[in-house]
């Protein structure tokens, strides 16, 4: 498995020192590239306790090989 790159990437919130986050993924879809290729698009969110806006979404490509 490879990291195939990012479809976008937002930074809405500032992540102080000492604050605690977690790190939220979704899988929104697959896709048969080649017969041993598939294609993962997954978005991430990071949140901050306590905070309303996430620190960082990011929409994800990764490739399996197999």
């Amino acid at each position: 498995m490879i990291n195939y790159g990012t479809n976008r990437v937002r930074f809405s919130a500032a992540v102080r020192t000492g604050a605690r986050v977690r790190a939220v993924q979704t899988l929104l879809a697959t896709a048969r590239v080649d017969p041993g290729t598939l294609r993962l698009t997954c978005e991430f969110i990071i949140e901050i306790d306590g905070e309303i806006k996430p620190a960082c979404v990011a929409e994800t490509v990764s490739l399996i090989y197999g």
